[in-house]
């Protein structure tokens, strides 16, 4: 049976275990509380199987101590923070370079995370949106990790090649427009509404070089220098969210 070490179980870490799972795989979870999230979990396993129409063939194990955990390759979910994901992943009690070791992180370069890692993105609810954003080399996803992304392939995951950044595309594009928001809440004082209501009233065109076309090169250029020549912190530091 393939298998995969699970480390840190919230909101991710419990959806990739139940798509696992839900694959036929034997997964390891590394949790300190699991009795916590258990519910949770059941209630994961049962939506998986009913979005992916498929009986779970896999099965599980909880571990509560990370040294304790079998020689597997290995996808870490722990909560966005680097030192954490650090401390935690530095307590392996195997070789890192002779398994796969995948993170879940959606702000961090994997590189950071560990030298060995590579990125495999998620995004939230996993059973809907089906989409993975993965640092893997052509080479990774053709050879070792090749039985993985056949597998996603096989329930219609769309696999997106990235680079190292941090955010790779998605978030980095996503969560700056967040931060935009909030410069216009806390600096012009706009209520979160009006902004919602005024960006829902377009049909978003996500072809930015299609856009750049319409309103002419010279003219975005101008509006790019107007728009960014007064920021400040605001976007980098958001005080209410």
């Amino acid at each position: 049976m393939k298998t995969f070490n699970i480390i840190g179980f919230g909101r991710m870490g419990i959806q990739i275990s139940s798509l696992l799972i839900t694959m036929g795989y034997q997964v390891n979870i590394f949790s300190n509380h699991f009795n916590l999230n258990e519910k949770k979990f059941k209630i994961s396993n049962k939506i998986f199987e009913k979005y992916l129409k498929v009986k779970q063939s896999g099965s599980y194990k909880v571990y509560q101590n990370i040294e304790d955990l079998p020689q597997n390759h290995t996808i870490e979910t722990l909560k966005e923070d680097l030192n954490i994901k650090k401390n935690i992943i530095s307590k392996i009690n195997y070789n890192i370079k002779d398994f796969l070791l995948f993170t879940n992180t959606s702000s961090y370069d994997p590189r950071e995370i560990n030298e060995h890692a590579h990125g495999l993105h998620f995004f939230n609810p996993i059973h809907q949106l089906k989409i993975i954003e993965t640092t893997c080399s052509q080479n990774t996803i053709n050879n070792d990790a090749k039985f993985l992304f056949d597998d996603l392939k096989k329930f219609n995951f769309k696999i997106f090649e990235v680079k190292n950044n941090r955010g790779y595309i998605y978030n980095f594009i996503y969560f700056k427009k967040i931060a935009l928001c909030y410069e216009l809440i806390e600096k012009y004082g706009y209520e979160p509404k009006e902004i919602i209501n005024i960006l829902n009233s377009f049909q978003t065109n996500n072809n930015f070089e299609e856009v750049i076309k319409l309103v002419g090169k010279d003219t975005t250029k101008k509006i790019l220098k107007n728009l960014l020549e007064n920021q400040n912190d605001i976007i980098k530091n958001p005080k209410r969210i």
